[in-house]
């Protein structure tokens, strides 16, 4: 039982840290969105070449905050748990898919998609 809980925990450690850090600048311009140009989104570019967030645990915190409504509209549709690091990639696929009658709610939802196109070159 001990080995279980000391593998799960190794797991957790390491599955939340970023793999792929920023070497370099990047160009924000050839990106379809800034997220409001907050300081919590600043990109960079990978040794890879792709753009990832320079703090990426910070601008999940910051999205999840900043677009509540826009996750919560993505949740109900899809009958989704609530969002996590661990559950993430759903939100991603499913916020371009989004069918909602309020505007502003389907644009976060569209931003959560572009988001996690970018979050997931971290990993």
């Amino acid at each position: 039982m001990r080995g279980i809980i000391i593998f799960l925990s190794c797991i957790c450690l390491v599955g939340c840290r970023p793999i792929h850090q920023a070497v370099s600048s990047y160009d924000m311009s050839l990106l379809p969105s800034d997220f409001g140009g907050h300081s919590a989104y600043a990109v960079g570019m990978s040794e890879e070449g792709k753009p990832v967030f320079i703090d990426p645990n910070r601008a999940f915190e910051t999205i999840v905050e900043q677009y509540k409504e826009g996750f919560q509209a993505i949740k109900e549709e899809y009958y989704l748990f609530p969002i996590t690091k661990w559950n993430w990639r759903s939100y991603g696929y499913y916020g371009w898919q989004i069918t909602h009658e309020d505007e502003d709610v389907v644009n976060q939802a569209y931003e959560i998609s572009r988001f996690f196109q970018i979050y997931q070159n971290s990993f």
